[in-house]
């Protein structure tokens, strides 16, 4: 069978870019890097990240050279690529399918949806392997229900406020954009408190995918990390975590048992909480 008309290139290129607009969790990590991902256990480096030293200058030292420069930390961290996640499916002939444009829809719905759940339960996963990745209220789960908060439980936008005033405490700034991915339920509580205290039915939680409360953009995910009756819900800035990817090794093969061509792909990835002051992993049990 020939593959005249089929170009690994153009494939890949349409599975990454739909895998990374149906991610939730990857989508607010830091992706910045430099290094190529071709196989396996290479390195990549993120960049432009680390802060510099404020030196005082004595008003008598004020004409003498100043500190020499010097290597932001952040910008040189490493991360290995370590995930490895794989395709294999067969599309009947596949000048014909691509013909029909049943290889385009194949490319923007099946593959990344499965490829991005597969990412997003990863990450969501990090609290318990990634050694910087820090837990909320030291890793008791938070029991989190409507009405008013108490000893016993919180107030879904209550504990919002305390994870907003704890990161601030860790030289997070107001201006610093905020995102918080919580599970379906988490979120339909938010709604139902933030309704009743708007009278003004306002939009700012508005039914759909996102909302928004004091200054941090709400996303739900399906994919939230539970351990038991314990979601581990995530906040965090976008530098918190780092993000790499890349489709590898797309290739059309003809299976000697079957009466069809095959596609075959590795997706390579990994994250890694950069900034451990940045971000929380919050763990909640819900009524």
């Amino acid at each position: 069978m020939s593959y005249r008309n089929f170009v690994p290139e153009v494939l890949s290129q349409t599975i990454l870019k739909e895998l990374r607009a149906k991610t939730v969790f990857a989508q607010g990590c830091h992706n910045e890097f430099t290094g190529e991902i071709t196989k396996a256990g290479e390195s990549i480096k993120f960049a432009g990240l680390g802060d510099p030293t404020v030196h005082t200058i004595a008003f008598a030292d004020r004409n003498k050279a100043i500190p020499a420069p010097e290597e932001l930390q952040d910008s040189i961290l490493e991360m290995p690529i370590r995930q490895i996640r794989a395709v294999n499916f067969m599309v009947g002939d596949i000048d014909q399918a691509q013909a029909r444009g049943d290889l385009l829809r194949i490319a923007k719905e099946s593959v990344p949806e499965v490829l991005a759940d597969s990412v997003d339960t990863y990450i969501a996963g990090l609290h318990a392997t990634d050694d910087d990745a820090i837990k909320f209220n030291n890793g008791t789960a938070i029991k989190v229900a409507r009405g008013e908060s108490s000893e016993t439980q919180k107030n879904p936008l209550d504990l919002i406020d305390d994870l907003v005033e704890a990161l601030s405490y860790n030289n997070v700034a107001q201006s610093t954009p905020l995102e918080m991915i919580v599970s379906p339920k988490f979120y339909k509580l938010c709604k139902q408190e933030y309704r009743d205290l708007d009278t003004d039915n306002s939009q700012l939680m508005s039914s759909g995918r996102v909302g928004r409360y004091n200054r941090v953009v709400i996303k739900q995910s399906t994919n939230i990390s539970v351990s038991g009756s314990t979601q581990f819900l995530l906040i965090r800035t976008p530098r918190y975590m780092g993000y790499a990817d890349a489709l590898n090794n797309v290739e059309p093969y003809r299976h000697p048992d079957y009466f069809g061509d095959f596609i075959k792909a590795l997706h390579l990835f990994d994250a890694k909480v950069i900034r451990p002051k940045e971000g929380f992993y919050v763990p909640v049990t819900m009524a």
